[in-house]
């Protein structure tokens, strides 16, 4: 799964919250869907005036087990890195 967060104009714990609130609303609609690998997704990194919130999220993500990634879709930023990371996500599951 890709789980896609809007980080423009919000702090570390309203992230946090996003990310919790999504999750939860994924287990109560299916456990087995909960429980798939995923892929989380800082978006809109390009409104960020002050990034020095991304390192503290992929610490925070990474530090829970999940891969951590900072794009953005309006400049391409961090596309490339993410394109790579779902081939080889997708690559595995086709090998399984």
């Amino acid at each position: 799964l890709l789980h896609l967060i809007d980080v423009c104009g919000k702090d570390f714990e309203e992230v946090l919250r996003d990310f919790e609130v999504v999750n939860r609303e994924l287990a109560l609609f299916s456990e087995d869907l909960a429980r798939k690998p995923q892929l989380v997704v800082a978006n809109k990194i390009d409104c960020l005036e002050d990034r020095t919130i991304l390192n503290r999220l992929k610490e925070h993500f990474e530090g829970l087990g999940y891969r951590f990634f900072a794009i953005s879709a309006v400049s391409g930023e961090g596309l490339e890195s993410l394109k790579e990371a779902l081939w080889e996500a997708v690559s595995e599951n086709l090998k399984e």
